[in-house]
């Protein structure tokens, strides 16, 4: 066979720091307040377009999950389509049943 295994398209990734990581400290049960954690990954971006050479793009990537809107939990659902994450869900999803 002729095939071999080659390493091509490198790409850096650079991740934010997680709330309550201060370096030398971790303090935990910090979370982000709503559009602080886009606020910093679009500021990190424009740092590294303007202090970097011989960057080909950057751009600000994120994924997309359903979480629950009473308690942000990501959001689950049993065979029914009945959420499991907590009452008040249940609730709302009972009260819509109807």
């Amino acid at each position: 066979m002729a095939k071999k295994t080659i390493k091509r398209d490198y790409r850096i990734v650079v991740w934010p720091r997680s709330p309550g990581d201060f370096g030398g400290i971790y303090i935990g049960g910090i979370e982000w307040k709503p559009g602080e954690e886009e606020r910093l990954a679009n500021q990190i971006a424009q740092e590294i377009q303007r202090h970097v050479d011989e960057i080909g793009a950057v751009r600000v990537e994120y994924d997309v999950v359903e979480v629950c809107e009473f308690c942000g939990y990501d959001w689950e659902e049993d065979e029914d389509g009945c959420p499991v994450c907590c009452t008040a869900a249940l609730k709302e999803w009972e009260r819509q049943q109807e």
